[in-house]
């Protein structure tokens, strides 16, 4: 019933915001399912495309223009070591990240690894809307769509 009516809600939100992305690829990796299932609605109404991969590898990654990562159960360590070498592989790769830690070192230690947008949680459905559009239009930038 609560996912039915946010569902109502956030199409109503993104009906005539659409952009045309159509040729940005879109990798979500979280573990919480309805989190999923929101962000993926939210990229396709803005109209890029979902790409569906359960473990992705790093040749997965040199296809992909944008990452969403829920990083909120990750060691800082290892979630930084792991965007440094998908970005090895794929520098232009837009990640935004999902997190619980907003202080001023996660933050630089965010912009070393070259995350291009963290979103900081707990978060309202129009924040990540809006966050999941800036990072999509700064790939659409990139790749000069």
């Amino acid at each position: 019933m609560k996912k039915t009516i946010f569902k109502i809600c956030l199409r109503g939100f993104l009906k005539n915001q659409r952009m045309r992305l159509k040729n940005l690829q879109v990798l979500i990796k979280t573990d919480d399912k309805d989190l999923g299932e929101i962000m993926k609605e939210i990229v396709l109404k803005i109209g890029a495309n979902i790409v569906e991969i359960e473990t992705p590898s790093k040749e997965d990654f040199k296809k992909i223009d944008v990452l969403i990562l829920d990083a909120r159960e990750m060691k800082d360590e290892f979630m930084y070591k792991f965007i440094n070498e998908i970005k090895e592989v794929n520098q232009a790769l837009k990640v935004m990240i999902l997190t619980y830690k907003n202080s001023i070192k996660s933050s630089i230690l965010a912009m070393k690894a070259g995350i291009a947008e963290e979103v900081f949680f707990p978060i309202e459905i129009n924040q990540l809307k809006n966050k999941i559009k800036s990072v999509l239009e700064m790939a659409k930038k990139e790749k000069n769509l």
